[in-house]
């Protein structure tokens, strides 16, 4: 098992002093600041390549115009882009928490406290222009670069 702490927190660093507008053209400029590139796009999203050192260096942006366009998002579409630091497969629970809690930790420096966390290594920072989470489930450990109109919804359904 293979995990890239260092080119996730690079990456994390490239969103937080991105300028984010969540218009379509932000995958591709984000793509060319912080070297990967867009290998497939479609109407719903793109297929983005990492730098990332895993087995499969993905990434996924996710397009919702009109679900933006109702939270306020004028001209926005982009909802997120998610991609994986560690390879894939299930990581036994020890080891992915305590990967989570290195990548936790070297992200703490450059985010700050996070606004929420759980003892399984999950964690948010809500940031002006962008909520950053760090997932895990069986599948998958990842980063998730959101729009914070789309983090908003998200919040105010599963409340329901």
């Amino acid at each position: 098992m293979q995990a890239d702490i260092e080119g996730a927190v690079r990456a994390v660093e490239v969103a937080k002093t991105f300028r984010w507008t969540w218009k379509d053209e932000d995958v591709s400029r984000f793509c060319d600041v912080a070297g990967w590139r867009i290998e497939d796009q479609r109407k719903r999203g793109a297929t983005l390549v990492t730098d990332l050192q895993i087995d499969r260096p993905i990434a996924f942006a996710h397009f919702d115009r009109s679900l933006l366009q109702q939270q306020g998002g004028t001209k926005e579409s982009v909802l997120d882009i998610d991609f994986r630091f560690t390879d894939g497969g299930q990581l036994p629970a020890g080891l992915r928490r305590a990967v989570l809690t290195q990548l936790n930790e070297r992200l703490m420096a450059v985010l700050g406290t996070p606004t929420w966390s759980d003892v399984d290594g999950r964690a948010a920072w809500y940031l002006r222009r962008l909520v950053v989470l760090v997932e895990s489930d069986d599948a998958a450990t990842s980063i998730d670069l959101v729009n914070p109109l789309y983090q908003k919804w998200h919040d105010e359904t599963e409340d329901h």
